[in-house]
């Protein structure tokens, strides 16, 4: 195996600081942008009872149109759901998120920018593709700007930690940095039972002898997770120029779901990105359990807006006005669709908030399935009682006082009436 470390760093990846350059067109048969016309796949979405597909793939910079459509038209038709790009050279500073904007994935970026330390902006950089049926599945997103990405996407019964990572062959002080925070993503994860999927270029591995010691993949081994590659006995190069190769993309997972992925396929890119990285792709079978139903036992509130007077709704609006002028996240002027976004969640809050210390409320818990009215409750007691008195009497041993029997039969008559004295 080679020693990628001192390989890696040529101009035409632009790995390095000394140049920005990039293949503009990786294959002859587009000559324009296609970003704004109708692309031809078809759609697919995900169902609890298909396999979710994730891809991770060097993408050596998506900073062109022509080669990133190229690329959102190869992963769409691979049917990928999950895609982890690495090395998307975007710069933070001049990456406008409306450059990125497609009909069937949202993108989701951790670009480059003064932080790390690096003298050119547009380098480093990773990103995931999400595709539409499963956004709604995302309960958080982080970033180390440069080197990570993390998105939680809390599935039916199964919550999942994804990290696309993207180290960068010299070990910089940004780079140790980002791969602390990432042990402490991985052990968060643990903590709370989470399923982890970690995947992108690590530009090294552990069959390599001269990695680090204080290395991620050294970190991922410990906390028992697995590498795909090496669970399924692939020796194929990940990673190939002229006469050197490397495998260095690699997606692990934790023991419990790793057998669900299938045998990882390597892809040549030639008609998408020309990347010189091959496109590493496995299904995920999630096995979702069929979900009934669901009855909800939380309490209902009630806002008793009959009890509001004239005064007490003009101390209400006069309330919602002040803590409106008090709030400095409103004075910003609405520009797109993000910020008008986040205003309406901080008017919801500011309202919500004056409501519950100003309109009085009550609670209403919903009825469970099998429940029943009082009158069929005191009903049914009643029978138990009924029957109760006819087994005593049925079990009465000889000789016994008939004076007993008409008492037992008066008291629990008379229980009855308290129960049921509208029916009696």
């Amino acid at each position: 195996m080679n020693n990628h470390n001192s390989n890696k760093v040529t101009p035409e990846t632009g790995n390095g600081s000394t140049s920005t350059n990039i293949i503009q067109n990786p294959i002859n048969r587009r000559t324009t942008p296609l970003l704004n016309q109708p692309t031809n796949i078809n759609p697919f979405n995900f169902n609890d009872n298909q396999s979710l597909k994730i891809i991770t793939h060097n993408v050596q910079g998506i900073n062109t149109k022509l080669k990133f459509q190229l690329w959102l038209e190869k992963v769409a038709e691979l049917g990928a759901h999950i895609i982890s790009m690495t090395e998307t050279k975007l710069p933070e500073s001049t990456t406008p998120r409306s450059s990125l904007s497609n009909p069937l994935y949202t993108i989701f970026t951790a670009n480059n920018d003064n932080s790390t330390g690096t003298i050119r902006e547009a380098s480093l950089g990773t990103a995931i593709a999400v595709h539409s049926s499963i956004q709604p599945y995302i309960h958080t997103i982080k970033q180390i700007p440069g080197f990570a990405l993390l998105i939680d996407f809390f599935f039916p019964r199964s919550k999942t930690r994804t990290i696309s990572i993207y180290l960068p062959s010299e070990a910089t002080p940004s780079s140790k940095k980002a791969q602390k925070e990432i042990v402490e993503w991985i052990n968060a994860a643990k903590s709370r039972h989470m399923n982890l999927i970690i995947l992108g270029d690590f530009n090294n591995n552990l069959k390599n002898k001269q990695i680090p010691k204080n290395h991620l993949l050294h970190h991922l081994q410990s906390f028992g997770l697995t590498s795909l590659l090496d669970l399924h006995d692939i020796t194929e190069p990940t990673w190939k120029r002229a006469e050197l190769s490397s495998q260095i993309d690699d997606i692990w997972t934790n023991l419990d779901i790793a057998l669900n992925f299938s045998t990882p396929q390597l892809i040549d890119p030639k008609d998408s990105t020309n990347s010189d990285h091959q496109i590493l792709t496995s299904t995920w079978q999630l096995n979702l359990p069929n979900l009934t139903t669901r009855h909800k036992k939380n309490r209902r509130k009630i806002y008793l807006y009959e009890k509001m007077t004239e005064e007490n709704w003009k101390d209400f609006s006069d309330e919602i006005d002040r803590r409106i002028s008090k709030s400095t996240l409103l004075n910003d002027s609405i520009e797109n669709g993000e910020k008008l976004n986040k205003q309406w969640h901080n008017w919801n809050n500011i309202i919500k908030r004056t409501a519950n210390t100003m309109i009085p409320f009550t609670f209403s818990a919903p009825r469970k399935f099998h429940a029943h009215n009082l009158t069929t409750t005191k009903l049914h007691r009643a029978l138990k009682m009924s029957f109760k008195l006819i087994k005593i009497i049925k079990n009465l041993e000889i000789p016994y006082s008939s004076r007993f029997i008409i008492d037992e039969i008066n008291i629990s008559i008379d229980k009855i009436k308290k129960l049921t004295g509208e029916f009696y």
